[in-house]
């Protein structure tokens, strides 16, 4: 169920990711923005190495009009990507792993931290499956404590 979650939470961040991108560059005139917004879609499954792929490509294309297209391209790049990466991915990712959006990002902050771009890829996986685990063992031991440490009373018994 985690992974299931995983899955379909980072395919509509990168969705929205390469929609976003794909429309802002049409409204800079960019050449071939759909093609552009679908790179971007992509590439957000690579976490730092996808980034780069994107800004590369988005760098290359508009160099071909001119210097400032290109630098509009990127910078608009950059910004979508930070308020998605802010304000989006979070709060998906944290809706279908059923995570709370602090710990998803604390997640892929220390994964990057530890093991690098592999770690930011795995963390959200990892940390789903982490809970998924910690609430299955951990359930019977809470409904041992709500009934005093899993003593059973008889109500017809007065001690």
């Amino acid at each position: 169920r985690a992974l299931r979650g995983w899955v379909r939470g980072q395919a509509i961040v990168c969705m929205a990711t390469g929609a976003a991108v794909g429309v802002a560059l049409a409204l800079l005139h960019f050449p071939a923005a759909l093609l552009l917004g679908v790179l971007t879609g992509l590439a957000e499954l690579v976490p730092y190495l996808g980034f780069m792929v994107a800004a590369v490509a988005l760098t290359l294309v508009g160099l071909s009009v001119d210097p400032s297209t290109a630098l509009f391209g990127v910078l608009a790049y950059v910004a979508l990507n930070w308020l998605i990466g802010t304000l989006v991915t979070p709060r998906v990712m944290g809706r279908f792993l059923k995570m709370h959006p602090f710990v998803a990002t604390v997640s892929v902050l220390a994964g990057a931290q530890i093991l690098g771009p592999a770690g930011a890829l795995l963390a959200l996986p990892g940390a789903a499956v982490v809970q998924s685990l910690i609430s299955q063992f951990a359930a019977p031991v809470a409904g041992a404590r709500a009934t005093g440490g899993g003593e059973s009373r008889d109500p017809g018994t007065h001690a």
